[in-house]
């Protein structure tokens, strides 16, 4: 015989109602704020009615058993048990949380059962787990072999609309959390619903983590310049930040300092070492040239920003540098800098038409340009001296070139001129643009746009002075052009 079990992880908080007169019909609003899929089972004692159906995380239905006697709804019961999902395996393989549902559910520590315990008025049935048909009983040793017995919980308080509130938590978790009381009747019903979606989230991208095997994924920005420890349990909101860089080696400021307390990544919320997945897969679909959506706590004060990703030097250093921290590869990484310029950004759209090399080694031509593409940056990051000569090289006669520098000649005032010092001062005040954009978008909370501006200027003509190298010798020849560019670079 089956001992009694029940599901492990639910409990039902039942709120009434109290205003209006005479019901026409009793209507149960039942929701599920567990942080993972329930099956909801419901019974109408001394009939033959009984149903199921499916509530996600935070979504809430009315159920209104049709009877010829409405009033008998008055006795509907429930029982629900969670969906196997990756959200709840992720909980259920934590002994500790196997350790508090024991604890929740021990009746005379010999069987387990679902909240209320049976001396609280639930209703004993045995259950087919096939066809679901179930007939009620008094003791769980009998059900007949193979039956699985359910503890259907205690009668429901109406009010006067005929309305009553079903919610379900989770005993475990709620347990844990310090951000509100699961049990406390004035949590916003909205505040709950918004969390169970978050965790449920949150739970499966853990899962994630602990069952990571490593794969094929090429080059992927993870790094946010952050280092961040979780100080107030995997259930609440936010992670605090214990140490912060003051720029990415693309040179895009970092806002967010040492103590700030982050709360959401691209609009999810962030409970804890879930973080770690949100920055991987926000790495994998965007790549590095994209400005990733932060909401942080600072002095009790909640702001927003931008932050950009980068290449883990601890990951991909090795494969770009020497242990001295030069460059493996400069003559490669200046051709593919030089020839992207060259063709006006598009050296990795071009290359990625070639349909056998794409067939044989991408499984679309999206994803080719986005590895060429991340190869670039990554290139960029590590060999900055070689990527930035190839970009210099290659821009003073990409096409289109010409518009862009009249645009630059108008607005900015000292870099006219036919000499090739002044193109090359025109090309790195274009070159510096890219990462302007990047800065200007991470602004820090209250920056104003004057500020803005002076900083872009500021950086562009700290990148110009390359330029000056080239007074002397206006007329040199592009086999001179490069080794000059390649040693007269900063980085800055």
């Amino acid at each position: 015989m089956r001992s009694l079990v029940a599901l492990t992880a639910l409990f039902g908080l039942s709120i009434s109602t109290a205003f209006g007169d005479v019901p026409t019909s009793y209507v149960v609003n039942s929701c599920n704020f567990a942080p993972y899929s329930i099956d909801l089972h419901w019974v109408l004692p001394n009939t033959n009615q009984f149903g199921r159906l499916s509530l996600g995380p935070g979504v809430c239905t009315n159920i209104n058993p049709p009877t010829q006697n409405s009033k008998s709804n008055r006795n509907i019961r429930f029982y629900a048990e969670a969906i196997p999902s990756d959200s709840f395996n992720y909980l259920k393989e934590k002994s500790w949380y196997t350790q508090a549902w024991n604890k929740y559910n021990s009746v005379k520590r010999k069987v387990t059962a679902q909240w209320p315990a049976p001396k609280r008025g639930g209703l004993l049935y045995c259950a087919d787990p096939n066809t679901n048909h179930q007939y009620p009983v008094n003791k769980p040793d009998h059900c007949d072999q193979g039956k699985s017995l359910r503890l259907y919980t205690s009668d429901l308080r109406f009010g006067k609309t005929g309305r009553a509130d079903w919610v379900i938590v989770d005993f475990a978790v709620c347990d844990k959390l310090t951000d509100f009381d699961c049990y406390n009747k004035k949590v916003p019903l909205e505040e709950l619903r918004i969390w169970a979606i978050e965790m449920s989230h949150a739970l499966k991208r853990l899962k994630k983590i602990d069952s990571y095997t490593y794969e094929k994924v090429g080059l992927i920005p993870t790094h946010a310049g952050l280092e961040v420890r979780d100080t107030n349990r995997m259930f609440n909101e936010g992670v605090e930040v214990t140490s912060a860089l003051k720029s990415t080696p693309f040179g895009t400021p970092i806002q967010i300092q040492k103590g700030d307390e982050i709360l959401s990544f691209n609009g999810h919320k962030v409970f804890g070492r879930d973080l770690i997945m949100l920055v991987f897969e926000a790495g994998r679909r965007f790549g590095y040239h994209h400005a990733n959506d932060i909401l942080f706590r600072r002095d009790g004060e909640v702001f927003s920003t931008k932050i950009a990703l980068y290449f883990d030097p601890s990951i991909y250093g090795s494969s770009f540098q020497y242990p001295d921290g030069s460059c493996r590869m400069p003559f490669l990484m200046g051709a593919l800098s030089a020839l992207n310029e060259f063709l006006f950004y598009t050296q990795t759209t071009a290359s990625c038409l070639n349909n056998g090399l794409t067939a044989q080694q991408y499984d679309s031509f999206d994803q080719c340009k986005f590895e060429r593409d991340q190869l670039l940056a990554a290139g960029k990051q590590f060999c900055p001296k070689a990527e930035y000569t190839g970009a210099l090289i290659g821009g003073l006669s990409f096409v289109g070139r010409n518009i862009l520098e009249k645009a630059a000649i108008k607005h900015i005032p000292g870099i006219g001129g036919k000499k090739l010092y002044s193109r090359i001062k025109r090309a790195a005040l274009l070159e510096v643009a890219e990462e302007s954009v990047r800065a200007a978008l991470t602004q820090p909370p209250g920056l104003r746009t004057k500020e803005i501006l002076n900083d872009i200027v500021k950086r562009g003509k700290l990148q110009g002075v390359i330029g000056v190298g080239f007074q002397v010798a206006p007329l040199v020849t592009a086999g001179a052009l490069v080794p000059i560019v390649y040693n007269t670079y900063q980085d800055l």
